[in-house]
């Protein structure tokens, strides 16, 4: 689909408005767009022992007067503990132990932000 612009002088100023606009809200899809992948990278690299975890994963595109941000998160709570922090970094246990993380959050979401980072140069310029 095209998109055609037409340029007059007097309206200049409400033409690149309505340009950054559309740029704006062509960049907000993308972040959707990485938001799923970022969710489908960590459901995938959970460790799974019910699903629960793995299908627990979630983002949110957050944006404000100076920043815009994909938050990506998990609800799977038990006893008020994030189980996959614990899982991903690790846990004492009740009689003094520790349990060693799996250290699955960061390699997952790895290849997410290097396409992320690989689409913000390119949309930005850089």
């Amino acid at each position: 689909m095209a998109i055609r612009v037409k340029y007059k002088k007097k309206n200049s100023e409400k033409n690149l408005e309505a340009l950054k606009q559309m740029k704006i809200n062509s960049v907000m899809l993308d972040l959707d767009r990485f938001g799923k992948m970022g969710v489908a990278a960590l459901r995938d690299a959970s460790p799974v022992l019910t699903g629960l975890m793995a299908n627990s994963w979630h983002y949110e595109i957050v944006k404000n007067d100076k920043k815009t941000a994909i938050i990506w998160y998990n609800t799977d709570i038990e006893n008020r503990m994030n189980v996959a922090i614990i899982v991903d970094q690790g846990h004492a246990t009740k009689g003094g132990g520790w349990i060693k993380g799996r250290n699955f959050i960061a390699p997952a979401m790895e290849p997410v932000y290097e396409e992320l980072d690989k689409y913000l140069k390119e949309v930005m310029g850089r």
